[in-house]
């Protein structure tokens, strides 16, 4: 509960800084006639709806009922998804602007001030991304490290946009849209890939690492001859695990005893739930004798 709530602050921050960000680039993007600097406006606005969902997600993750009693973890990955479809949104409506100012060029009135703004701008997103890595750092979440990849993104297009917007007085050609459009398809292939990791999260992927490191903890247990069948259930931060388990203990209290001692093992070590379907087999001297060709009477 508590990394949920220091992630839904993380997330109210990015709400605040983003909204400053939107109207200070507007203010210079309305008053330079610089469509990069205007659409970069918009992509902070955006950044903001995307913190608002995120922030919806985050609270929506830890909420339990008898219909969901692992919570609703992977509104966590939708959440992600999410994020990823507005950055492509986003770099489609960049790359249609840039492209209509490109063909049909319009004056940009360059001032070292708003230069200065700009710049500024590009340092205070720069450390939001920062700031949002520290969090994920210690608090693990698929939308922190979205939020941390669109900041770095957003970063270079507020680098660019100033480059553009600084070029353009002494340049005879829209560099003002050739800079756009570069910055479209940055957005565009960044915002596919995450599209296509958060929605493999959502369909349910087979968390292989995660299955082989549960797999090598229940093997090397004492009790344990045979790990079968291991599935891992992901609900966003929450872990399940499945398991057919073969055991040398024979009696009732013994498969029971190990039956929990499983169960903590993977609670301490993984923070994950276990369930296992134990079943007897062979035991350990038995293994050993058929390795060596012995015979053994039983």
């Amino acid at each position: 509960m508590m990394e949920t709530k220091a992630r839904m602050r993380a997330a109210v921050f990015g709400i605040c800084v983003n909204l400053c960000l939107f109207m200070v680039k507007l203010y210079v993007g309305i008053s330079t006639n610089s469509i990069s600097i205007y659409v970069d406006s918009l992509n902070n606005a955006l950044d903001s709806v995307v913190c608002i969902i995120a922030l919806v997600g985050f609270w929506l993750s830890v909420r339990t009922s008898p219909k969901y009693p692992f919570g609703l973890g992977r509104a966590e990955d939708l959440t992600g998804f999410i994020t990823a479809v507005v950055i492509v949104g986003t770099g489609f409506g960049f790359g249609y602007v840039s492209l209509e100012r490109t063909l049909y060029p319009a004056p940009v009135w360059f001032s070292v001030r708003y230069a200065v703004i700009i710049a500024v701008t590009a340092v205070v997103k720069l450390l939001l991304g920062a700031y949002y890595k520290f969090k994920d750092r210690r608090h693990p979440s698929p939308v922190l490290k979205g939020l941390f990849t669109d900041s770095v993104l957003d970063f270079f297009i507020t680098l660019s946009t100033l480059i553009s917007f600084t070029l353009t007085r002494v340049a005879g050609v829209p560099v003002d849209g050739y800079f756009g459009i570069a910055i479209s398809a940055v957005l565009l292939i960044s915002g596919a890939k995450s599209c296509v990791s958060s929605f493999a999260c959502i369909l349910g992927k087979r968390e292989t690492e995660d299955c082989d490191r549960a797999q090598a903890l229940l093997t090397a247990q004492p009790g344990v001859t045979g790990v079968a069948n291991v599935q891992c259930h992901r609900y966003g931060r929450h872990l399940a695990f499945t398991a057919d388990i073969t055991t040398d203990q024979m009696t009732v209290e013994a498969v029971a005893q190990l039956q929990e001692g499983l169960r903590a093992l993977l609670q301490t070590e993984m923070g994950a739930d276990f369930t296992a379907a134990i079943s007897p087999g062979p035991s350990t001297v038995q293994i050993e004798q058929n390795k060596n060709g012995g015979v053994t009477n039983v």
